[in-house]
């Protein structure tokens, strides 16, 4: 009732300043004394009625949490005023790099529950030679390739704060002028953020903290600012349907995959959506849902196996996390099945191949894991592909007793690439 009667009180201020004195209005009102049987009415007249009713209940708010927010937000530097409107509108029309937020523009693009092998998004950031990194890329190798440290927030805390005391539409726009600056990545604050909000929930108004998330998630055309969103939404972790669906259609963009599933892991079907990203992306969105998707069902397991490392990257980064989910030891020590012969076959070639992990040397036994595999091989039919994968086998696991029980199978197997290079 607060936030209607406020949005009406300023509602009315605007309409007055563009000079609309008098319009025909029906009002609810019938025992007040602003109400007339004619429904014509004075925007002045209307002003004064929403700000009185406004202002008594921000008096009883306040006086109630022990602060003066709800005033606050009836003060003039709140409203969102009428030439904001024309210039924010203004700006829209002359943006030439995307006129629709990032959020619009994915779902645009989804087709058969998942974005197209060929969809980007604009405005990439690039390294110092001025390449531009593939949407996802540049977290993903700061998360896999250095140890992102926590930067201060600085200007942010301030940004925070006037979200946190209700005015998002002020803070929203300063988050977007902030990530203007292509060194900032919210990837090396999201502790520093969230401990912020954290530790100044006596300050910061919850309601008014999750508005300005969303209205990140929804309406921002800058990718760091989505994120950032995204992240705040993480603390609460108590979504309608719709923002979950929105969170999880934002995710299906490798840029925003990781982001999606620190928002939605803390639900009780986080791991569900967190195994529906896996399916439905392709680059860095499926080695970031991977590394979180818990083995929870035989289902998962055996995708894992059969299309966990498969991604339009390397599938080294996740050969680790499949091969221990899927419990790919244990499949090898009962024996493999004709199914997950070649499947395994291609998830050993990238163990033992040299990658951004450390492969096979993870586990104690590599040895063992290599002739379980031969065990299975030497039993079960076999195609031109998995004579490739014996041949890389042979080829790059360095031990001496395993390319000698390869060699002495006799099997007729193709010639490695960079040997007939």
């Amino acid at each position: 009732m607060f936030q209607f009667n406020r949005a009406a009180y300023f509602l009315m201020k605007n309409l007055e300043k563009a000079e609309m004195d008098e319009f025909r209005l029906k009002l609810p009102y019938r025992n007040e004394d602003i109400y007339n049987e004619d429904n014509i009415y004075k925007a002045a007249q209307l002003k004064d009625f929403f700000y009185k009713r406004a202002k008594e209940l921000a008096d009883k708010f306040d006086k109630r949490n022990g602060n003066s927010i709800h005033n606050d937000m009836l003060s003039e530097e709140h409203n969102f005023d009428i030439e904001d409107v024309k210039e924010l509108k203004t700006s829209a029309e002359s943006d030439e790099e995307l006129n629709i937020s990032l959020f619009d523009l994915i779902k645009q693009n989804i087709e058969d529950d998942e974005l197209p092998l060929e969809f980007s998004l604009p405005d990439h950031p690039k390294d110092s030679e001025g390449n531009s990194f593939a949407d996802g890329a540049f977290d993903g190798i700061m998360r896999y390739h250095s140890e992102p440290k926590s930067e201060e927030l600085g200007e942010l805390e301030e940004i925070i704060n006037i979200a946190g005391k209700g005015n998002s539409r002020l803070a929203f726009e300063k988050t977007n002028d902030y990530f203007n600056d292509k060194e900032k990545h919210t990837i090396f604050i999201v502790d520093n953020v969230q401990n912020y909000i954290l530790s100044h929930t006596s300050e910061l108004n919850a309601d008014y903290i999750y508005d300005y998330a969303i209205k990140l998630l929804i309406y921002s055309k800058k990718r760091e600012a989505v994120k950032l969103g995204m992240m705040i939404l993480e603390l609460f972790s108590d979504y309608n349907e719709a923002l979950t669906k929105a969170i999880f259609d934002t995710g299906l963009s490798d840029e925003f995959t990781i982001f999606a599933i620190w928002a939605l892991r803390g639900l009780e079907n986080g791991n569900d959506l967190i195994f529906e990203l896996a399916k439905h992306t392709h680059g860095w969105g499926r080695i970031n849902a991977v590394a979180f998707l818990e083995p929870e069902t035989d289902e998962i397991k055996d995708w894992l196996v059969r299309e966990g490392i498969a991604n339009n990257v390397y599938p080294g980064y996740s050969v680790i996390e499949c091969f221990e989910k899927a419990d790919v030891h244990t499949l090898l020590e009962k024996g493999l099945t004709q199914q997950q012969l070649t499947p395994v076959g291609v998830i050993l070639v990238y163990l033992v191949s040299d990658g951004p992990t450390i492969g096979i040397r993870a586990f104690d036994d590599p040895d063992n894991i290599i002739s379980m595999y031969l065990d299975s091989f030497e039993k079960l039919e076999h195609e031109a592909i998995d004579l490739h994968i014996i041949a890389d086998i042979r080829d790059k696991y360095e031990n001496d007793d395993i390319r000698q029980r390869i060699d002495n199978m006799g099997l007729d197997l193709p010639q490695n690439e960079d040997d007939e290079e």
